[in-house]
């Protein structure tokens, strides 16, 4: 009995330290440091002090993009460097694998980031986009959505759906898709409170699927003036719409599904709607100063991926310059 009293005391602490946690109370506001992006200049470079960097193809393109974002360059022979490491990814198969070496199994995923990176380095030719083609076309389904992977029993997703089609406008290819069917897919992750879910017919909308489906249906010329104002409704009445609700939550607020309400916003041409100075005052709460990085979280240290998501808002908000501006 005595260990049951512990639990639920322990359960009703942790709750009410999660409640009152900055950023999540109506009365209590994220707390900010002073950001030096100097500083953070000299973290995301130093991710190439790495021996085997730039170990995948999704670290390839968040350091791409964060040196592009802070008006930094990248070397010439840095560049051929990153450009190599990312084709030796590509499989006989003609996706992308994370990285060249022990990752044998191409998926949309890895395809859809090793594309980005060269992007942003004018580089997309470099690669044999025909056989890339080819390898998504084999992942489209006779649901109309796109798979992980060409293999049995692999079911396609809303984001998988997504990352295939955004590979296919970057490589400028088009394949044998029916759009109205992959529309029909889409659809099905309509939640009842306006937004996207990224489970088929049911459950919770969020930020990012709601991103992903926008950016979906843009891509096949099917984003209507009701999925526009729908999906509106559903982005400026999150936590992440920059006006601190006074709701009370479970779970901390994060950095990537501000990122994708951000890309969302601008999706549907509503970004002026939303309060983009609380936006950029969470983006800056969560700067740290001891190595110029940002967390995923309050309270949580920094890595290459959320540090990657911050710049990324401070660029969506107007604060950094475009990396292709910088890189190109």
């Amino acid at each position: 009995m005595k260990i049951v009293r512990f639990y639920f005391s322990f359960l009703i602490v942790s709750l009410l330290a999660i409640s009152s946690i900055p950023g999540l109370a109506k009365d209590s506001p994220p707390q900010k440091t002073a950001m030096d992006l100097q500083k953070t200049a000299e973290y995301v470079k130093s991710w190439s002090n790495r021996p085997s960097f730039p170990d995948s193809v999704t670290l390839a393109y968040y350091y791409t993009y964060g040196i592009g974002a802070l008006g930094e360059k990248i070397a010439p022979e840095q560049k051929k460097a990153i450009i190599e490491f990312i084709k030796k990814c590509q499989k006989e198969s003609g996706g992308f694998a994370s990285e060249p070496s022990y990752s044998k199994n191409p998926n949309v995923i890895f395809t859809y980031y090793a594309l980005k990176a060269l992007s942003l380095l004018d580089s997309v030719k470099s690669i044999d986009r025909k056989k890339a083609t080819g390898f998504l076309s084999g992942l489209v389904r006779t649901t109309g959505g796109i798979a992980a992977q060409n293999r049995k029993g692999d079911h396609p997703t809303l984001a998988t759906t997504y990352y295939g089609l955004e590979s296919l406008r970057m490589l400028g290819e088009s394949v044998n898709l029916d759009k109205e069917k992959s529309v029909a897919f889409i659809k099905q992750y309509k939640a009842k409170d306006k937004g996207y879910s990224m489970l088929a017919k049911g459950g919770a909308a969020s930020s990012r699927a709601t991103f992903m489906a926008l950016s979906s249906l843009d891509i096949l010329g099917a984003l209507s003036a009701k999925d526009k104002q729908e999906s509106g409704a559903f982005l400026l009445e999150t936590r992440y719409a920059g006006e601190i609700d006074g709701k009370k939550y479970l779970t901390l607020p994060q950095l990537r599904q501000m990122s994708f309400t951000i890309q969302a916003l601008i999706k549907i041409a509503a970004l002026d709607k939303a309060n983009t100075t609380g936006m950029y005052n969470f983006v800056e709460s969560l700067y740290v100063p001891e190595n110029g990085g940002f967390g995923p979280e309050p309270g949580l240290g920094t890595t290459p991926p959320s540090t990657y998501d911050a710049l990324f808002c401070l660029v969506q908000l107007g604060k950094l310059s475009t990396p292709e501006a910088a890189d190109n």
